[in-house]
């Protein structure tokens, strides 16, 4: 079983398109299935976005190696509940495993089938970016305040802009594909 799961003694199929919600601690942990399509993408920013509108703080466990419970301690403090309100927009699906968070002053892009995102000044096509521009993350946190992604090299990139969805999102549509963990 992969140490991406929050809970590693889950029986989990490896082809499984769940994207399983938890929670650990004061965190909601999202793990995405090792592919995403773009329903399974939507669903993912739904959940986070919903649970970030309720004042939680998310953690998309990216990691395949390290347990959820292994990095929650090393992103955002639960319970800041400042609002952000910017110009930034909606974290967008740009297609499988790919989305886009516009902030105040750039665009992060993020590739979350490979772990990996980049931060550019204008909006790109992710085709167009080269292997040496992404950055290799291991798990992203998200609040009402701000994100934060730890890179592989134990850095970390910060926004201060909330995470939130398209107001045209169909979340109920979409929910037989978002599951809690079961034991």
């Amino acid at each position: 079983m992969s140490a991406m799961h929050p809970f590693p003694d889950l029986d989990i199929e490896p082809w499984d398109p769940a994207v399983l919600v938890s929670m650990w601690g004061d965190h909601v942990v999202i793990c995405p299935p090792r592919r995403l399509d773009v329903e399974s993408t939507e669903i993912l920013i739904d959940a986070a976005a919903l649970a970030v509108e309720t004042g939680s703080t998310v953690m998309i466990d990216l990691d395949p190696t390290t347990p959820s419970g292994e990095l929650i301690p090393l992103g955002l403090p639960t319970g800041s509940r400042t609002d952000v309100r910017s110009d930034a927009g909606p974290v967008t699906v740009l297609g499988p495993g790919v989305v886009r968070l516009r902030t105040r002053d750039s665009y992060w892009t993020i590739d979350l089938t490979h772990s990996r995102m980049v931060r550019t000044d204008a909006a790109v096509d992710p085709s167009f970016v080269t292997s040496d521009r992404w950055t290799q993350i291991r798990a992203i946190w998200a609040s009402c305040a701000m994100v934060r992604a730890l890179t592989v090299d134990g850095s970390y990139l910060t926004t201060r802009t909330a995470w939130t969805a398209s107001h045209d999102s169909d979340v109920g549509r979409r929910h037989r594909a978002l599951r809690p963990a079961r034991r």
